[in-house]
């Protein structure tokens, strides 16, 4: 009897519980500065947007075949999506963002490794360094949050 009315009383707190998550969502949203705001969502849609190519487009399976890394695509697609996705959920799950941005600036940190062992020029590489530094600020930002 007494799990009937756990479940009764959390059934009738749902829209408690619903407003609750976005009232918290909203604060966190509002308390974040207009810099911040706009690296979460040019960094996660540039992931997003990335990491969709790298599953689809025939000109970046070429070019992770020039990297000697075609094996590897779907796994940087796969991981480019998570993160992009983490760093939105970051918004609400500071934790989440700290996992996500971490592993992008990590991954892309591999990829500017990457651009300098195959002798990539500076201005091939300096996507992955931005990215890079971006990923790291956002990693900061939700270590703080």
């Amino acid at each position: 009897m007494n799990v009937r009315r756990s479940i009764e009383s959390h059934a009738s707190n749902w829209p408690v519980l619903r407003w609750q998550f976005c009232r918290g969502f909203l604060e966190r949203l509002y308390s974040s500065t207009i810099l911040q705001l706009v690296s979460t969502i040019f960094c996660s849609l540039s992931f997003l947007f990335y990491g969709f190519a790298a599953l689809t487009s025939q000109r970046l399976k070429l070019e992770f075949l020039r990297y000697g890394l075609g094996p590897f695509r779907v796994l940087v697609g796969v991981l480019q999506l998570t993160g992009g996705l983490g760093i939105i959920a970051g918004l609400y799950l500071p934790w989440l963002g700290v996992v996500a941005a971490g592993g992008l600036a990590l991954l892309m940190a591999l990829g500017l490794a990457v651009r300098i062992r195959i002798h990539d020029s500076l201005v091939q590489a300096f996507p992955a360094a931005i990215y890079m530094v971006l990923s790291l600020y956002l990693t900061i930002m939700f270590l703080r949050a």
